[in-house]
């Protein structure tokens, strides 16, 4: 269909290239730059009989005017011209991904990680802006000549903030991509996207939905009730970290699924790179030279195969870009590889041709001198004059360790010194020595760093968050700390400038001996952390930093990020100094929302809650929706303020924000258990033990609860947790006191955590003098008073333990678990009586009666109350 007209006086309308019960699509073109488009008109008839249609199309005119990305189409324009309304947008060329697939069938693993990452990238800024897609599926995403997708077609998307579409309970979407909320008509949000992407993602794999019924009926009811097939046993490549992303996308409760696209895109990147081929190991310096005439090996032809790939031109076609994402190319022709038509050739310039030759020469020649240069020598560092050099890798961290680089210092002065190695080792001190709880680790870097860009790449091919880099002047040394690769906090939705505006500082030091970067690096770490909206890892760093006794570098400057800096090192010697630092920091940049949170914590720790919960308030109206931070300073804010129920209202947003991490179900669990609703603190805390948490919180509040509930192996298996992987009885409190100061306001959590690890850990002197703590704190808390009995039995101090048990029973006379604890030591007193008079109460009506025998025989102690088995 040829139509050749003008539309708007600008648009030449081409050939039709789409059709849809809404409307057409044409190619076309813009006249006055010449540049492709895609006309999308809606239907007249369609418009005329049916208002919600035109409403669809001015919806997806509106996201796409409000979505500016490189991963979902362009809007260019909006026509209407005699009745007729078209968008224009840009002009995908290659077809759609459903094309893709209908042809080709399963994409290489590859292929599917990269097109899934694209879509990854674009829907986290989908969702960024509050618009959920609800139609995505391979239909609506179309596919560049480079390969990358495209993603569009937002007719039937929600944008916040307009009006609704539909009617409530009203499908919108293609049946097969609903997810099971929406297929019972609960309105969508964000994940009901991510579920369509599972779908997606699993067909690019296997070829096939995991979902597949001819009827509609049929197919809703296995959305809803079935699992989705084993994506394995369809595609047996596919590794069991993909597998298990693909099936935390197609979780059918959508609470427990993945929720963030940010997230989906961090895991997709890790496993992207894992596909990636590994250079080959440098062959052995005794191998014999290589024939003239002989075929060059893959370690010879890398480098100029590599700069090769980077020189040639793209000519334009949708099969190359297929053959460049599909399955990865040879790096020599062999006798058994199919032959190929031979490729058009690429018109260049002849400068070009010659520089490559000469380019490639230089590479083989350093190739060849690198084979004959002894084993332990430094490897070449740059592939030729003015290419840059390729980042070095260093030794990993474990999973869950953040790296911090420290870089070798350009030498400015007259006599080169190994300053950096005394940089590396007085923060290696503070981070890893200094405070065993901590996640930093160190890594030298084995070159100097000279510019911010080089310093990203060293930090993105190492996965370190942060780097420290700079130079040696002869008497002084400046050096920066930089944020570097942020893939481990994926939660962060502050633009990158936002965080390194405050984050990247400047030091000086005279003496690297005398003078540590560690607060500073700290700094920026908690700051990445408070990004995130990862609560308790940043209170953790916070604590570590107050743990320091180093003289801190001396910021240069007075930037925002000097001031914050600045705050960073005084916060636990001088809180009122660190608020000064801040006011000056936030005059600078009065927009950054985490600026007010740092602010805020300093006036909580100054005592100055009314302050504090100001500047929360201001950090949450800035900062982006869904930031778990703000929520979590107002529960502190609760808390120090007395009021449990509003800190756990506040922890009932958090858990809602970020259901993957353990931290927000223990600590509303830990705020539960201190109100004395045990059943629903049981629930969070059993969750958080199940979502793996990295200290004893949880696994002390439950070992007591089930103790209460007479599930004595389960509390004895809990101890043991305690004692093999969690055995610290300070971790709490110094965590706290390093947040809030020695003297804030007593809790009684921090001390009865402390009690119940020492009790399982053996140290009952210290287990006593902790529970007494919890006593002072909060008088009526029984479980201070079982503790410290326990350890006073223990000790074999029985009339003392009696004396504990029974001042808590005078607080709580019905007490089951102090009466039998109490029959204990009585019977070890010798007081028969008194024992069997506590172990007819417990027997009468109680969880814990069918343990009253096993006190009777002697076979339950206070001694193995936690080694307890039937």
């Amino acid at each position: 269909m040829q139509t050749q007209r003008l539309i708007g006086n600008r648009y030449e309308l081409g050939d039709l290239v789409g059709q849809g019960g809404m409307g057409a699509v044409f190619r076309g073109r813009d006249t006055r730059t010449g540049q492709a488009v895609a006309l999308k008109e809606l239907r007249r008839d369609v418009a005329e009989l049916d208002t919600q249609m035109l409403e669809r199309f001015e919806r997806e005119a509106e996201a796409l005017r409000r979505l500016g990305h490189p991963g979902i189409v362009k809007m260019l324009d909006m026509v209407e011209e005699g009745g007729r309304r078209f968008l224009v947008m840009e002009y995908v060329p290659c077809g759609s991904l459903e094309d893709l697939l209908r042809r080709q069938g399963p994409l290489t693993m590859r292929r599917a990680l990269e097109i899934a990452l694209d879509l990854a990238d674009a829907l986290a800024r989908v969702h960024r802006l509050q618009i959920v897609h609800r139609d995505l599926k391979p239909a609506n995403v179309l596919l560049a000549e480079d390969g990358t997708p495209r993603l569009t077609d937002f007719g039937a998307a929600y944008v916040r903030g307009g009006s609704r579409l539909t009617e409530t309970g009203v499908m919108i979407g293609t049946f097969a991509y609903l997810s099971p909320e929406v297929c019972e008509g609960v309105p969508p949000d964000a994940r009901a996207d991510l579920w369509a992407f599972g779908v997606l993602l699993f067909e690019m794999l296997a070829g096939r939905r995991p979902f597949e019924e001819r009827q509609t009926g049929a197919l809703l009811t296995a959305i809803l009730t079935r699992p989705a097939p084993d994506l394995r046993a369809l595609r047996p490549d596919v590794s069991p970290a993909l597998a298990e992303l693909v099936a935390q996308l197609l979780e059918k409760d959508r609470e427990r699924r993945i929720g963030s696209a940010r997230l989906v895109g961090a895991t997709l990147e890790a496993l992207l790179r894992a596909e990636e081929p590994q250079p080959r190991a440098p062959a052995p310096a005794a191998k014999s030279a290589p024939h003239p005439d002989a075929t060059p090996d893959s370690a010879t032809i890398e480098a100029p195969a590599l700069l090769a790939q980077l020189l040639t031109a793209h000519d334009g076609s949708c099969g190359a870009a297929t053959a460049t994402l599909g399955a990865p190319r040879p790096a020599t022709a062999t006798r058994d590889a199919p032959q190929r038509a031979p490729a058009r050739p690429a018109t260049r310039p002849p400068w070009l041709a010659l520089a490559l030759i000469a380019l490639i020469t230089f590479a083989a020649l350093g190739s060849a001198a690198l084979a004959l240069r002894p084993a332990q020598a430094p490897r070449t560092t740059s592939l030729a004059p003015g290419v840059p050099a390729l980042p070095e890798r260093v030794a990993p961290v474990a999973q869950g360790e953040h790296m911090v680089l420290v870089a070798q210092l350009e030498q400015l002065g007259r006599q080169p010194r190994d300053e950096a190695r005394f940089i590396a080792d007085t923060l290696r001190q503070a981070v890893e020595v200094a405070a065993p709880f901590s996640r930093v680790r160190v890594r030298s870097y084995p070159r100097a760093i000279t510019s911010d860009a080089e310093a990203r790449a060293a930090a993105e091919a190492n996965g370190a968050p942060l780097v420290v880099w700079g130079n040696d002047q002869g008497d002084r040394l400046e050096v920066n700390v930089q944020v570097g690769d942020t893939r481990a906090f994926p939660g962060i939705a502050l633009e990158r400038r936002l965080v390194e505006q405050v984050a990247n500082v400047r030091l000086r030091l005279s003496d690297a001996r005398r003078q540590s970067v560690a607060p500073y690096v700290l700094g920026a770490l908690s700051m990445l952390q408070n990004a995130d909206g990862d609560a308790y890892e940043t209170v953790r760093t916070i604590a570590i930093m107050a743990m320091g006794d180093a003289e801190p570098a001396e910021p240069i400057g007075a930037s925002a990020a000097t001031h914050y800096h600045r705050a960073t090192a005084l916060f636990a010697s001088d809180t009122a100094a660190a608020i000064a630092e801040l006011d000056q920091a936030i005059a600078l940049s009065g927009g950054n929302p985490i600026l007010y949170t740092s602010r805020g914590l300093a006036r909580q720790r100054a005592g100055q809650l009314d302050e504090a919960r100001r500047d929360i308030e201001t950090a949450r109206r800035l900062g982006p929706e869904g930031w778990a931070i703000p929520p979590a300073m107002l529960a502190s804010d609760a808390a120090l303020r007395g009021d449990v129920r509003a800190a756990v209202s506040e922890y009932d947003r958090i858990v809602a924000l970020r259901p993957g991490d353990w931290f927000p179900r223990a600590y509303r669990g830990a705020l539960l258990y201190l109100a004395g609703d045990r059943e629903r603190a049981r629930v969070d805390l059993e969750r958080s033990i199940a979502l793996g948490p990295d200290a004893n919180y949880p696994y002390a509040l439950a070992a007591l609860i089930a103790l209460r509930e007479g599930r004595l192996e389960d509390a004895a298996a809990l101890a043991d947790t305690i004692v093999r992987k969690h055995p610290d009885p300070e971790l709490a409190s110094r965590i706290m006191a390093g947040v809030f100061g020695s003297d804030a306001p007593s809790s009684a959590l921090g001390p009865l955590l402390a009690s119940l690890t020492s009790l399982a850990i053996g140290q009952h002197d210290r287990a006593v003098a902790e529970a007494e703590a919890a006593q002072r704190a909060a008088p009526g808390l029984a479980d201070a008073h079982v503790i410290r009995g326990v350890a006073l039995c223990s000790l074999g101090r029985y009339e003392e333990a009696v004396a504990a048990y029974g001042e808590g029973l005078a607080d709580s006379p019905d007490d089951a678990l102090l009466r039998l604890l109490r029959a204990d030591s009585l019977r070890q007193l010798g007081d028969t009586a008194g024992s069997e008079e506590d172990l007819e109460a417990v027997a009468r009506s109680s969880a814990l009666a069918p343990h009253v025998e096993a006190v009777r025989s002697g076979s339950l102690t206070c001694q193995t109350l936690l080694g307890a088995r039937p």
